[in-house]
């Protein structure tokens, strides 16, 4: 069974989260809000692949030393084994630039992100932001 790791985070600016709203063409959860985050690249480590995934989704370029890994999820999906890993990273800047992967941005609470977000996976980690006050 193949393995693949998938690398998100919590953007967070005065308090508030990145959400990112996936296209309509997109053929994993078309126009589902989201967090900035995608697929590690073979032998490519996650956090530098959280903080490339953030900037070229949402053109924040931000340092990896912002990055503080608090959350991770295994399970099996179809034929593989997902692992994800979840970041907490602190932005000076609230100007985005989308990639053309999504369609709309917001910064939101965190209540506001656990309504907007239809995904277990992701809505659990912002629970646990939550519940262990990391924001």
């Amino acid at each position: 069974m193949q393995t693949v790791v998938v690398a998100k985070a919590a953007v967070v600016h005065n308090g508030k989260i990145l959400l990112i709203k996936r296209s309509e063409t997109d053929e994993r959860r078309p126009l589902e809000w989201d967090i900035p985050g995608g697929w590690v690249d073979e032998g490519e480590d996650v956090a530098t692949a959280v903080v490339r995934e953030i900037a070229e989704e949402t053109g924040l370029v931000l340092p990896q030393s912002a990055t503080s890994l608090v959350y991770t999820h295994s399970a099996i999906v179809k034929d593989k084994n997902v692992n994800w890993i979840f970041f907490v990273v602190k932005s000076e800047s609230e100007s985005v630039v989308l990639s053309d992967e999504h369609v709309e941005f917001g910064w939101f609470t965190v209540q506001e992100a656990l309504q907007a977000i239809d995904y277990d996976v992701q809505n659990n980690f912002i629970a646990h932001l939550a519940e262990a006050e990391l924001l």
